[in-house]
């Protein structure tokens, strides 16, 4: 494919700040910190010893760290990380990966650094080229066209698997892709909608994803999960104004569902007025579930704490997002209430490291749902402690670096949270792939002896993380009360 011809020449950044590796960490940070940069490159004279970035300094242990402390003192150990200028994407992110590093230096034929190469630029540049590539597909304005973009999303995943892409970048790719088809099925409904008489929308407005769209962690398989943000109108015009966005919903939603994007069975979607509302009557709703503090209040409040904008009116969807978890983080008693209320961190791991499988009638008897039993409970850690923290982010990965960051999570139990949260997905997308191979329907079970061992055990790893953080989240939110 084209995009994994892109070479790291061509998204390089400046590397700004290249330092001796005898200069002081403060005088380091303070050039950093002048410049606006995360990272500098350490040389001694002109052989590249490394790279440090702004957090290595705050990590150094206090007994070893002083103004005149020398800046080789703060490099990780082992030998540099370099990336050849004319090395492709892929391979970079391959090597970022493998190596647990977020940039790099990059250097000439030569061996002198000519830039610094990011991984969120490599994954960003990736998913562009990709959306790109289906953009053609997208440019018709029929149900048709949507159907047949959503029909190439497995040829595009089992090469980009190929390429050693990790299970949250092949999550945030088909995201992406079905993101396209939203806001195509808006264009068309919209556009049908005036062709039909219906004029243009009242007042401004929002859709909103939530779910595992929200997240931009969606599969093969999603089914819908969206909703309506619309701006506040007199309460006079209102069955003029619904008319409209209900009419538009409906067509919206059963494009989508052609597409393939299947309908929701808990009626999560914008055609139910639950999920289509003015920002006031978001605002009152949210209000109305600290209130009650009813099962169902929570089960919405979770479902909505995912939600993001993908068509219309973005500041709107983005303002009520922001009231939604100020509203909800403000409150520690729900916070708590809603940790002990939720039931899907049920780890898929029983004694002696038993993997715990369907049992009985169920169709995938002896297979374990994956998403429900190993990512959901990765998911919720992530959820509710970004929530505790007034955390804005949707996706799980930005929620675990965020809550790294500011120091909730170490650096050691956010990593290993992220790892097992991609390795998990990893697993779901080949089995998907292997189900379409196959002409089976496409889900989140696996067989546990289909694995290899090596595969096995590094399951095992992750649910036993999963079941650590589980026990550390009821701890920290819930005063240590188990459910």
């Amino acid at each position: 494919m084209e995009l994994f011809r892109r070479t790291a020449g061509a998204i390089m950044r400046p590397a700004r700040v290249q330092v001796h590796r005898d200069t002081p960490c403060d005088q380091v940070a303070r050039q950093m910190t002048e410049l606006g940069e995360s990272c500098a490159v350490v040389l001694d004279a002109r052989r590249i010893r490394g790279m440090v970035r702004a957090e290595d300094l705050l990590r150094l242990p206090a007994e070893r760290l002083s103004p005149e402390t020398p800046v080789a003192h703060c490099l990780p150990p082992g030998p540099p990380l370099l990336v050849r200028r004319g090395m492709p994407l892929y391979q970079v992110l391959g090597l970022l990966q493998q190596q647990q590093r977020q940039q790099a230096p990059v250097v000439t034929a030569e061996g002198a650094v000519c830039g610094i190469v990011h991984e969120r630029d490599c994954l960003g540049s990736s998913i562009e080229g990709v959306t790109g590539h289906f953009q053609h597909v997208l440019a018709g304005t029929s149900a048709t066209t949507l159907a047949r973009a959503r029909e190439r999303q497995p040829h595009l995943l089992a090469g980009l698997l190929d390429q050693g892409l990790r299970g949250h970048q092949l999550q945030e790719v088909i995201s992406r892709l079905n993101d396209s088809i939203h806001r195509q099925a808006f264009a068309i409904a919209r556009d049908a909608m005036e062709q039909d008489g219906w004029g243009q929308a009242p007042y401004p407005f929002a859709l909103v994803l939530m779910g595992s769209g929200g997240r931009m962690e969606s599969f093969l398989d999603p089914d819908q999960d969206n909703g309506l943000v619309i701006a506040d109108y007199p309460d006079t015009e209102h069955g003029a104004v619904d008319r409209y966005f209900s009419e538009l919903a409906r067509r919206v939603i059963g494009l989508l569902d052609h597409s393939g994007i299947r309908l929701c069975t808990g009626n999560v979607m914008a055609t139910n007025p639950l999920w289509r509302k003015t920002l006031t009557q978001w605002h009152q709703q949210v209000r109305g579930w600290l209130r009650s503090r009813s099962p169902q209040g929570f089960l919405h409040s979770n479902i909505l704490l995912d939600c993001r904008g993908v068509a219309g009116d973005m500041p709107l969807a983005r303002a009520m997002r922001g009231d939604l978890v100020a509203q909800l983080s403000g409150s520690a008693t729900f916070v708590r209430s809603l940790t002990l209320n939720d039931s899907i961190r049920e780890v898929g791991l029983g004694w002696f490291d038993r993997l715990i499988t369907d049992t009985g009638e169920s169709a995938h008897a002896g297979e374990i749902d994956l998403k429900r039993h190993g990512i959901m409970p990765i998911v919720e850690i992530a959820r509710l402690y970004g929530l505790a923290h007034g955390l804005e982010a949707t996706s799980t990965p930005e929620r675990l670096n965020a809550l790294r960051e500011q120091g909730t999570l170490d650096a050691d139990d956010s990593n290993a949270l992220k790892e097992a949260h991609a390795f998990m997905a990893e697993l779901v997308f080949r089995q998907q792939l292997s189900d379409w191979r196959a002409g089976r329907i496409t889900g989140k079970h696996v067989a546990p002896e289909a694995l290899n061992r090596c595969d096995r055990e590094a399951l095992v790893r992750s649910l036993k993380t999963s079941q650590s953080m589980v026990r550390k989240l009821s701890r920290d939110l819930a005063g240590g009360a188990e459910h």
